[in-house]
């Protein structure tokens, strides 16, 4: 067996005059393997060193009309949601156009538009998708078309001027809310967001029910929804309830434990860390922490995990670092935690 290099991958496009979208986002890897006897001996992979241009070219392929791509309207999605992840959104409204020119109507290519062409500020992509997207029958709607509608539209409204124009989006705004909680009672995976999205909705133009309420509604629905849980989680760290923190970062925790999980685990594991710091301080008002060091080691523990998660961003590292400084100096007890090579991620 012999790795396809990318170069492979252009040849056979042109003599088969085929490529398909799996072909193409397994290329994106570097992993698709064919039998030596067929395809001979390759030389070096030549985009090793720079794969967002190996991408790009990917992408370039998939927009040539001239190589047909057999695929689903879920190959489209997904390969563009890679793209997205890289921050190469260009590439990603490239794939979702060459996708819906032969799924025209498909409410997850044309809500992928308007998310990605929102992110990379190509208002006019999202415009045409969403007019095309509300002629699409809401019984064939998703997640993703009622929550990516309802984020365009909040932005939307922020450049409206007080009035009847600006009263009239709030009040579509809170419908297409209620009828995606109405949606997500026939997909029960879907009603963390739903209710995750009322509640930023509430939080941005106001309504009948405080944020609060709808994330617990969520919450009592779907106990192990992690959505609806973070955010409450973030809540109660603001109000200083660090025992009602870990108890729902606990479900959070549960949760992070999938392939593509809905919630960033760098962030929980940073906040269960400095949760139990916090609430350490507070029951131990006399600074004696030398029966609590096993506690202590286990918070060291936390904010590395939360170092070496994906996706870690700056801001999280340094406030892990910052927070295991303080307890060192604190409590006395210096961090033993082993240090992880700069590639190990957990």
């Amino acid at each position: 067996m012999k790795e396809l290099t990318y170069q492979q991958i252009i040849e056979i496009a042109q003599r088969e005059k085929a490529l398909t979208v799996k072909n193409i986002a397994s290329a994106i890897a570097g992993l698709i393997h064919k039998s030596t006897d067929e395809y001979g001996e390759y030389g070096e992979y030549e985009y090793e060193k720079d794969p967002r241009k190996k991408m790009r070219d990917l992408a370039q392929l998939i927009k040539d009309e001239s190589i047909t791509v057999f695929s689903d309207s879920n190959d489209y999605h997904n390969l563009a949601v890679d793209y997205a992840r890289q921050e190469l959104f260009d590439c990603a409204i490239w794939i979702l156009k060459r996708g819906l020119k032969k799924y025209p109507l498909s409410p997850d290519l044309l809500a992928d538009t308007i998310l990605y062409g929102k992110e990379s500020g190509q208002l006019e992509e999202c415009e045409n998708a969403l007019s095309s997207l509300l002629l699409v029958d809401k019984e064939s709607w998703g997640w993703r078309a009622y929550s990516f509608t309802i984020d365009y539209y909040l932005d939307e409204i922020n450049r409206l001027p007080k009035g009847a124009s600006r009263n009239k989006l709030k009040r579509e705004i809170h419908k297409l809310a209620d009828e995606f909680i109405e949606y997500a009672q026939r997909d029960p995976e879907a009603v963390d967001r739903a209710y995750c999205k009322k509640a930023d909705v509430t939080k941005e133009i106001g309504g009948e029910k405080s944020q609060e309420e709808y994330l617990l509604a969520g919450y009592n629905k779907n106990p192990s929804a992690p959505q609806c849980a973070l955010r409450l989680a973030d809540m109660m760290f603001e109000q200083g309830e660090y025992s009602k923190v870990l108890d729902y970062l606990q479900k959070c925790k549960y949760a992070i434990n999938n392939p593509q999980p809905d919630i960033n685990p760098a962030y929980v594991y940073l906040l269960y860390a400095m949760s139990k710091t916090s609430k350490l301080m507070i029951e131990t008002p006399d600074g004696n922490y030398s029966e609590k060091q096993s506690e202590i080691e286990q918070i060291y523990r936390d904010f590395h995990t939360a170092i070496k998660s994906f996706p870690i961003n700056q801001t999280y590292e340094n406030a892990a670092r910052r927070t295991i400084k303080m307890l060192e100096i604190q409590t006395g007890i210096k961090d033993r935690t082993p240090d992880l090579d700069d590639d190990d991620v957990y």
